[in-house]
């Protein structure tokens, strides 16, 4: 559109925000590295961030529900016979070397449950001496180079917060809400197990029930479903929220009628956001987590549309010996829009919410897979404050001073509001600009110095040097994580759902939740 181009040296000047502090070692040498970073325009941090409050201590990391119950019976073994950390350690390896060779040789079906972790090491150590050597592989970068096994592969946090374990102090013992009866009990033979230098298959197959799917119905693993659902917590704690949250996508999985295995954020998202079933079910509407989760879910929309948007322009940018500025690429996205005004664009946008006061599909419904779509989604984004209950109505609420929430619904509208009757061309390429900035601010607030060299290391691919911009790598797109696939993880060990015909399901046991 060779009239976008002439607008744009005029109206880039026009839509100049004011600068970013610069934040961070701006003086920093050449000679640093330059890594690309999650996250780059941070705008996923808000509803990343809410997503966590809601959710709290299921981290993307954990797998199974029955480590949870094992490293809290290996806390109240260290606490009963005050073992220092080298024999905490031992033991806790040692306890995971061996529920890990006997869930590999069990012989019923785990739908929906993943291998044991280091099962790989585990299950060749078992086939090339024809037992279980518990010593050998409990050793040091025996069934995993980690010192505390799998403990630090996001369990202790989970743990630590849910009180399960404590090691505020220095030492691993048991957390406030341990029941270490009920641990003791569903876990019984396995210290005894985990204490013997090497174990024949016939004990190993003998002790089935110390399975990983074994917690479903266990001691230890009923003790383990009333911490995660906030028994005896007050019931504004983050306890009883977690447990709203777990309430919340078991109903939506019987009211979507099953889910496609790894695809429980991918298709409950908008499924809560859009569809009538839940949108006007009586237990939804009972739970106050419900409406909190539609505001993470729709900022989280609006926070895609940002990472698709600095992707598209990212990759536009010349690898090989070539440069380019700011002001070219900015070109480049203009000329994807019609030249129309802002308030044109704005008027075609499709409705967001029902006279009744159901919200309607405007985001999914605008989707092209193109800047446009993206673009449109911004903008409804940046309109939703006003549509939507006062809790959901709050994600897009943000109050912004001297270059803070840059990018966020909130800023957008303010900008949105003060253009109107500019030309969408010009003020989709001011965009860019402030892509650009943000990338830049964002990287120089997480710059860190690497003590072994004393250079900065900046996690941008993206960087400016005398109004060029040059790239180091390519980004693909984020996206906000709500944890649920992860959740459904723990929910499948503890029985509360299960896995049918290549779909999760919720059972009987989790209905009654």
């Amino acid at each position: 559109m060779s009239s976008v181009s002439g607008l744009l040296n005029k109206g880039l000047e026009q839509e100049k925000e004011m600068p970013v502090p610069v934040v961070g070692a701006a003086w920093t040498a050449r000679e640093g590295s330059r890594l690309g970073g999650a996250n780059p325009l941070d705008v996923e941090s808000h509803a990343t961030q809410e997503a966590h409050r809601l959710l709290r201590a299921v981290t993307s990391q954990i797998q199974h529900a029955r480590y949870f119950t094992i490293h809290a019976l290996v806390a109240a073994e260290a606490a009963t016979l005050d073992l220092n950390e080298l024999e905490v350690i031992d033991l806790l390896r040692r306890c995971e070397v061996v529920v890990g060779a006997i869930a590999t040789r069990h012989l019923s079906p785990h739908p929906g449950l993943r291998r044991a972790h280091g099962v790989q090491a585990i299950a060749a150590g078992m086939r090339d001496e024809g037992m279980l050597n518990v010593a050998r592989l409990a050793a040091p970068n025996g069934y995993t180079k980690e010192r505390w096994g799998f403990l630090d592969r996001g369990y202790r946090r989970a743990e630590t917060r849910m009180g399960l374990i404590d090691d505020t102090e220095g030492k691993f013992v048991p957390g406030a809400w341990l029941d270490q009866a009920a641990t003791r009990d569903g876990l019984r033979g396995l210290l005894d197990l985990a204490r013997r230098d090497t174990v024949d298959f016939g004990t190993l197959d003998a002790h089935g029930n110390l399975c990983l799917c074994g917690v479903s119905d266990s001691a230890d693993g009923a003790s383990f479903l009333r911490v995660l659902m906030g028994e005896g917590k007050d019931a504004r704690s983050r306890a009883a929220v977690r447990a709203q949250s777990v309430r919340l996508v078991l109903r939506l999985i019987i009211l979507h009628g099953g889910v496609d295995a790894g695809q429980i954020q991918a298709q409950l998202q908008p499924f809560l956001l859009f569809d009538p079933a839940p949108q006007r079910d009586s237990v939804l509407a009972s739970l106050e987590v419900t409406e909190a989760w539609k505001g993470v879910a729709l900022r989280a929309i609006t926070a895609n549309a940002w990472g698709a948007l600095w992707a598209w322009v990212v990759h536009r940018i010349p690898t090989v010996a070539m440069t380019t500025s700011v002001d070219s690429l900015a070109k480049l996205l203009a000329d994807e829009f019609p030249a129309v005004t802002v308030r044109q664009f704005v008027a075609a946008l499709p409705p967001g919410i029902r006279d009744d006061g159901l919200l309607l599909p405007a985001e999914r419904d605008v989707d092209d897979g193109l800047p446009t779509g993206w673009v449109r989604q911004l903008f409804l984004g940046a309109f939703r404050r006003g549509q939507l209950t006062p809790q959901a109505d709050s994600y897009f609420d943000e109050q912004y001073e001297d270059g803070a929430y840059r990018l966020s619904p909130t800023w957008l509208r303010a900008r949105l509001e003060h253009a109107m009757d500019r030309p969408l061309p010009v003020f989709v390429a001011s965009l860019v600009e402030q892509m650009v900035l943000q990338s830049q601010a964002v990287a120089l607030q997480r710059a860190e110095i690497d003590p072994r060299t004393g250079t900065d290391r900046l996690p941008t691919g993206v960087f400016v040097r005398d109004g060029l911009v040059f790239k180091e790598a390519d980004y693909w797109g984020g996206g906000v994580n709500f944890r649920w696939d992860t959740l459904a993880k723990l929910l499948c060990g503890l029985g509360l759902i299960d896995y049918q015909g290549g779909r999760w399901k919720v059972t009987e046991k989790g209905a009654s939740l």
